[in-house]
């Protein structure tokens, strides 16, 4: 009978690293699935689109929308409307143009973000179209009636 017993303590102590290199690996790969399920959820990429509005609520046109500290940019159309591709779930979206105040918003997640912009009075005085493009005001030399 102590045959018996010593027989399967030796099997047993066999099995043993065995069983622990199992339980190891187990453990190994599970982490391993975490690890890359969320790597790939905080680094998400997908669409965003939305409408930027002035203070009145009107659509703001030719609104330039970027993903920033990235060279990914659009424009606003006619209606306010935009749409980007590859932006990240959590990119900050930079609203900037002409006669707007700079505005900044985070992306969160969502996949439609519409903006507010006020107008910008001071950069508005500064700019003056010629015939031929556009030029500041203090760089002219000839006279400018208002």
């Amino acid at each position: 009978m102590r045959a018996n017993r010593n027989t399967a303590d030796y099997q047993f102590q066999r099995l043993n690293p065995l069983i622990m290199f199992l339980a190891f690996m187990r453990k190994f790969t599970m982490l391993l699935l975490v690890t890359l399920g969320i790597s790939s959820f905080a680094y998400s990429q997908s669409t965003v689109s939305g409408k930027v509005t002035n203070s009145r609520g009107e659509a703001a046109s030719g609104v330039t929308v970027a993903v920033k500290n990235t060279n990914n940019a659009t424009s606003t159309n006619a209606d306010g409307m935009y749409t980007l591709s590859n932006v990240a779930s959590n990119a900050t979206l930079m609203f900037t143009g002409v006669g707007i105040t700079a505005y900044e918003v985070a992306v969160g997640g969502r996949t439609t973000v519409d903006a507010d912009v006020t107008t910008s009075v001071n950069s508005l005085d500064e700019i003056v179209v010629i015939g031929y493009g556009t030029a500041r005001k203090r760089d002219l030399t000839g006279s400018v009636a208002t």
